[in-house]
């Protein structure tokens, strides 16, 4: 009974039609829409790494030449070395 109120309607269906379409010419040139530019002068944002860092380096001072200043001047003695870090206090 069921099979019988089931309409077998036929779908005619017509073979697609090509249409025309114009070709893809590539983008239009940036050179015709106005460029307003604001006058970047914060050095900050030329260059920044911060996305690649993953630690800091420190130099160790144990057991390393040349990490303090002082490390630069001659071989001093006491006397000397004590001027030379008055010196650098003073002139800090």
């Amino acid at each position: 009974m069921a099979s019988s109120m089931l309409s077998s309607a036929a779908v005619v269906t017509s073979p697609a039609q090509a249409t025309m379409v114009a070709p893809f010419t590539g983008l239009k040139s940036s050179a015709a829409f106005p460029v307003t530019r604001k006058a970047n002068n914060d050095i900050t944002s030329i260059a920044s790494n911060g996305g690649r860092v993953n630690c800091m380096q420190v130099w160790p001072p144990v057991g390393k030449k040349k990490f303090e200043t002082l490390s630069y001047l001659p071989d001093l003695t006491d006397v000397e070395l004590g001027k030379e870090v008055d010196y650098l206090l003073r002139n800090k």
